[in-house]
């Protein structure tokens, strides 16, 4: 019964340092709208904080995908810190299903897997 306890903690503390370690923010550039409508821009800033091996090349199992609206630039991911990475991506409102477009960014390895979602209303 012990050892099940000890599994059990290790297990939970494995989980919540991995998400300490492992996330995804996204910043405006500009204030974020209320309501977006056909042709806006939209410039974000996307930082991936992720497991401390992670590399520069292995940032290419970080995906953007989007429903709603268009890619019109984006940078290389960059380093900023230890494990912290950075991109700038840019996006046009070019149509939405239910009034709503979609950015997700995803990246799944071994050993974690991330995910992150913004949705933008339309009018």
């Amino acid at each position: 019964m012990i050892n099940l306890k000890k599994g059990f903690l290790f297990i939970a503390l494995a989980f919540y340092t991995l998400t300490l370690t492992s996330q995804i923010t996204v910043n405006y550039v500009e204030p974020k709208k209320v309501r977006y409508s056909l042709g806006d821009l939209i410039n974000l800033q996307v930082t991936l904080k992720c497991a401390p091996e992670t590399c520069l090349s292995g940032m290419k199992q970080s995906k953007i995908f989007v429903s709603g609206l268009k890619i019109e630039k984006q940078s290389e991911w960059k380093e900023i810190a230890k494990a912290t990475f950075q991109k700038q991506v840019q996006l046009r409102v070019v149509k939405g299903k239910k009034n709503r477009s979609k950015l997700t960014i995803l990246r799944k390895v071994d050993k974690e897997s991330q995910f992150h979602q913004e949705l933008f209303p339309v009018e």
